[in-house]
């Protein structure tokens, strides 16, 4: 039996679907669906989480009454679904997408000799001997530089694709329900690195300039620092005079006795750019640690919690080269002459 849904979606539709998806084109995928007559059932507004972003999270439903309801008189439903999640780490993307719907042999066939010659034969240990399920992984190693501490990160494997193909007799008639389902997940790094990580690093480090991912979000360039062992997302701003530090990081750091009576200097005024004057505490941090960078006794004015936390001059100068390459969102130093 050839379904209305194989006929609709066909195996060109089937690709077509994954690669807007995987694009991030959520606005095309959930109306092409739509017009398949698979309805929104559950859907997630974007958000985010400890500097996760979770987004184009929604699962679409399709039902017809099931064709074992001519015989028994129930009133059951045959069910298909999308279902497709999106999880935006700071440093790479997973995308995961879930599928179940009518189906004939035809487009299992197709997907699964395309994927055949792509990856070679599937995994007989999960599918066993059963020649209607394929689990095609891409295992190929995928590098990228980590935006949280400038180490890198593997991605193995890239691509997993699991899908089988099942059919069900309705007893009491000749009539046969065909159903195909699978998951896709694929990943991809936000910073990707042509090298090995050990080439990489030599790379980096040569002729004393170190490149440090910069994180983008809400238009806004942030580069992580480590202050006393935590983590910090800062803006580089080549206009403030010293490093802000927020209150409570300058209680943490006092509890564990890496700010002393001794590292605090005098006030300083600063002239914000309305006009107006602003007298802040400041203080000498021992050490600041950025990617495999440690740099030493600079000075930081004591800001409200919320306020902006601004890389200013007093970070900077400590540099004899720096800048911020828009292009590759990266930040620049240089160590020494």
């Amino acid at each position: 039996m050839m379904s209305a849904q194989c006929q609709t979606l066909g195996y060109d539709g089937f690709f077509h679907l994954l690669d807007l998806y995987f694009d991030e084109q959520y606005e095309i995928v959930a109306p092409k669906l739509d017009n398949l007559g698979f309805k929104v059932v559950k859907t997630t507004p974007g958000y985010e989480l400890n500097d996760v972003i979770y987004k184009g999270q929604f699962k679409m439903e399709k039902s017809r009454p099931h064709p074992f309801n001519k015989i028994s008189g129930l009133d059951m439903t045959l069910d298909s679904y999308w279902e497709f999640k999106t999880i935006d780490h700071p440093s790479y993307i997973e995308v995961e997408i879930e599928f179940e719907f009518e189906d004939s042999y035809v487009l299992f066939n197709s997907i699964f000799n395309t994927w055949k010659k792509q990856y070679g034969e599937p995994d007989d240990v999960y599918c066993g001997t059963n020649d209607d399920c394929g689990l095609f992984m891409n295992n190929a190693k995928v590098y990228g530089k980590d935006v949280t501490d400038g180490s890198v990160i593997t991605l193995q494997p890239r691509e997993r694709f699991y899908f089988r193909y099942e059919e069900y007799p309705v007893r009491g008639t000749n009539e046969k329900i065909t159903i195909l389902k699978g998951s896709l997940d694929y990943k991809l790094v936000k910073f990707p690195i042509e090298t090995t990580p050990d080439e990489y690093f030599d790379q980096t480090f040569q002729e004393g300039i170190v490149k440090i991912p910069l994180k983008k979000r809400n238009g806004v360039l942030y580069i992580p620092l480590k202050i006393g062992g935590k983590d910090f997302s800062y803006v580089v701003d080549s206009g403030a005079s010293d490093i802000s530090l927020e209150e409570s990081t300058e209680k943490y750091l006092i509890e564990l006795g890496i700010i002393r009576p001794s590292d605090y200097l005098k006030d300083q005024s600063y002239q914000l750019a309305d006009g107006s004057v602003i007298t802040s505490r400041r203080v000498k941090i021992n050490s600041i640690r950025i990617v495999d960078v440690t740099v030493y006794d600079v000075i930081a004015s004591i800001v409200n919690d919320g306020d902006p936390l601004l890389l200013g001059q007093s970070f900077l100068q400590q540099f004899s080269y720096w800048q911020i390459n828009n292009q590759s969102q990266v930040l620049e130093i240089k160590i020494g002459n």
